[in-house]
């Protein structure tokens, strides 16, 4: 699902890893700008110096850019900041991956939507004034969740959670926690995985495999 061979690029020496269909995966970072640097590299918006990074089986640097959106189309990422466009109301963020490359109508997803909050904990009666105020009128901690559901919306084969459960409240953790141990095994074969340089953030989530950088390159 996930291949990095070989892989030079600033803080990275020929950092070579390799996540499987299926698995729950703690990668590990030495820094949090390294750990950016595997967003970017995996995003395509910041180039390797050398080495392949590789995506449901395909080099990124060898695909098109349609072919390279369709591939980010079955990603998903949960972002430690939230991720939502500060001018949208949160139910047009909510909405607007999963219109942009599905389409559908809005209300389709409706009860979708209410769902993935409940799951995260979000009180029922406080999810119509969610979805209805701008990102930045709501607590950073609301923001992450809502941000959850927004990338689990687009039910994605791969989903990784970027600094996700840094600095959060213990229960909102535990909310958290609990949804992504639960929609790792929603679908057949979704890949998680926990990024962050702070494993002590990561203890309490089960994983198949640990990947931690060291000098540069990563290791088991």
């Amino acid at each position: 699902m996930i291949k990095f061979r070989e892989v030079t690029a600033a803080g990275f020496s020929e950092a070579s890893f390799s996540i499987g269909a299926g698995v729950a995966c703690k990668l590990v970072t030495e820094s949090n700008l390294d750990r950016d640097l595997i967003l970017h590299l995996l995003l395509a918006s910041a180039p390797a110096e050398r080495g392949e990074i590789a995506l449901f089986g395909e080099v990124l640097n060898e695909v098109t850019e349609v072919r390279a959106l369709a591939l980010f189309s079955r990603l998903g990422i949960v972002w430690s900041g939230g991720g939502l466009v500060s001018n949208l109301k949160v139910w047009e963020n909510l909405l607007l991956p999963v219109m942009y490359h599905r389409g559908g109508e809005p209300a389709t997803f409706e009860g979708q939507v209410v769902d993935l909050l409940r799951r995260l904990g979000v009180a029922d009666d406080l999810v119509p004034g969610y979805l209805q105020s701008l990102p930045g009128a709501l607590p950073a901690q609301v923001q992450r969740l809502l941000g959850c559901a927004r990338a689990a919306l687009m039910d994605p084969e791969i989903v990784i959670y970027e600094s996700a459960f840094e600095g959060l409240q213990r229960d909102v953790r535990a909310r958290l926690e609990s949804f992504a141990v639960w929609f790792h095994t929603q679908r057949p074969g979704r890949t998680s995985v926990y990024l962050s340089s702070d494993e002590q953030s990561l203890q309490r989530l089960p994983a198949d495999l640990v990947l931690r950088q060291e000098g540069g390159r990563f290791s088991a």
